[in-house]
C-alpha cells in the first residue's frame, strides 16, 4: 500500500486541530489531496462538505442571478458555400451566411453594415455593404457577397463580419480550395 506524501501533514494537522479546536469556539479546516487542493471554512457543528473547485460559480449563490448578454453580439446560422468548398480558378460565386441577432440592440439599416475585414479579397463588387433590413434581437437575416475564386490553386480565407461605425462587434469567416 503506498502511503500519500502528505500523510505525515494530515496526521500533524489533526493533532494540532484536536488540541487547540477545544480551545477555540469555530474551526476552520483546510483538507489537502494528491490530486486536488479542497477548503472549507467552518464553524462548530456545520456539516464539513469538501469541495474539489476551487472556483466559486455566481449560479451557486442563492438569491443572484446574472445576466450577460451584449447589446451587439451575432453567431453564424448557416453559411453557403461550406467551408473548405472546392472551386476552380476564377469561379464565380455568391456568398451567403444567415447570421442570428444574439445581442440586445435592434442592427439599423443606417447604422450596421457587414464588411470585408482582412484576409483573401475574393469579393468583387464592394468590401462594406449597409444592412438591408433592421434585424430585432434573436432575428435572423441572409447576407451577400458576390465573389470570385483567386486564379492560383491554394487555400484562401476571407474574413467579414458586423460593424457600427468604426466598432466591429461580430466576425465570420469563408474558406475555400482553388484545385
Amino acid at each position: 500500500m503506498k502511503i500519500s506524501r502528505y500523510f505525515p501533514l494530515v496526521i500533524v494537522g489533526i493533532l494540532l486541530l484536536t488540541m487547540f479546536g477545544a480551545m477555540a469556539p469555530s474551526t476552520q479546516v483546510a483538507a489537502i489531496s494528491d490530486d486536488a487542493v479542497s477548503a472549507s471554512l467552518v464553524a462548530e457543528g456545520d456539516a464539513i462538505v469538501a469541495s474539489e473547485s476551487p472556483y466559486v460559480f455566481l449560479a451557486d449563490l442563492p438569491g443572484l442571478s446574472v445576466a450577460a448578454t451584449k447589446e451587439y453580439a451575432c453567431s453564424v446560422v448557416s453559411q453557403s458555400p461550406k467551408d473548405w468548398a472546392k472551386m476552380k480558378s476564377r469561379q464565380d460565386f455568391d456568398m451567403r451566411w444567415t447570421v442570428r441577432n444574439t445581442g440586445s440592440k435592434t442592427w439599423t439599416t443606417n447604422g450596421t453594415d457587414y464588411k470585408y475585414i482582412r484576409g483573401a479579397q475574393l469579393h468583387t463588387k464592394g468590401s462594406a455593404f449597409d444592412m438591408p433590413k433592421n434585424v430585432a434581437s434573436e432575428g435572423k437575416i441572409a447576407l451577400y457577397v458576390d465573389m470570385m475564386a483567386p486564379k492560383n490553386k491554394g487555400t484562401y480565407v476571407s474574413y467579414w463580419g458586423l460593424a457600427n461605425g468604426s466598432s466591429h462587434f461580430c466576425q465570420f469567416y469563408l474558406i475555400i480550395t482553388v484545385k
